[in-house]
């Protein structure tokens, strides 16, 4: 039998992993929860709970979202793991940006650890802005980090049925979250610059000037 909080200390396991291999160990304990969220596959919340008899005692919160889990590996969700993680690092190791935004430094942070920011999720994205996604870089260090945890059985038990509406956004109140990958592509035409939007895998021709588009 699988007991159902044992998810959360399989969680526990692979931040302090984490925090050994790609942070050096300077980040605080935090706060890891598991709940849906429409728009987003986790969430990063600086201060997001108060102890209960310690009135100036606080604790950060990662959320990972268990119904995007479906179709997605364990090394898909450990990489939104520390994309969080890289929030928790700029909160308090860095110099934290407006609400909900992903600035260079972030951009910086997210790609010393192996995982290139990209609002796309895709080769190519934008490194910056407010919602943002990424992609392994992989032979980077969280890629081979993650291996090394995964070689030792660690495994993720527990996930929601896919919903039926994807999301495409992120961040809710002082949250900070990974964004799904979005569907479509854009498509300009650098010679006219009309473009157009379909599945990154599309091949588009430009009818104006009848060259490839993308």
């Amino acid at each position: 039998m699988f007991s159902p909080n044992s998810e959360y200390s399989n969680l526990d396991r692979a931040f302090s992993h984490f925090n050994d291999d790609l942070f050096g160990c300077v980040l605080p304990g935090v706060l890891i929860t598991i709940h849906q969220h429409p728009k987003a596959r986790g969430y990063f919340r600086r201060r997001a709970f108060s102890h209960r008899t310690d009135v100036e005692a606080s604790t950060d919160e990662i959320c990972l979202c268990p119904d995007t889990h479906a179709g997605r590996t364990d090394h898909d969700i450990l990489s939104t793991l520390s994309h969080e993680m890289c929030h928790l690092w700029q909160f308090h190791c860095g110099t934290p940006p407006r609400r909900c935004y992903h600035d260079k430094e972030f951009a910086t942070k997210m790609e010393q650890i192996g995982l290139m920011p990209s609002d796309t999720g895709l080769p190519g994205g934008r490194k910056t802005g407010q919602r943002m996604s990424h992609y392994v870089i992989p032979g980077g260090a969280f890629d081979l980090s993650c291996q090394a945890l995964l070689a030792t059985g660690w495994q993720l038990q527990w996930e929601q049925p896919t919903r039926q509406t994807p999301a495409s956004g992120v961040s809710t109140g002082a949250a900070s979250g990974e964004a799904p990958k979005p569907t479509h592509k854009k498509f300009p035409c650098t010679t006219c610059l009309l473009s157009a939007y379909a599945k990154p895998t599309a091949l588009l021709v430009c009818g104006q000037c009848l060259i490839e588009m993308g």
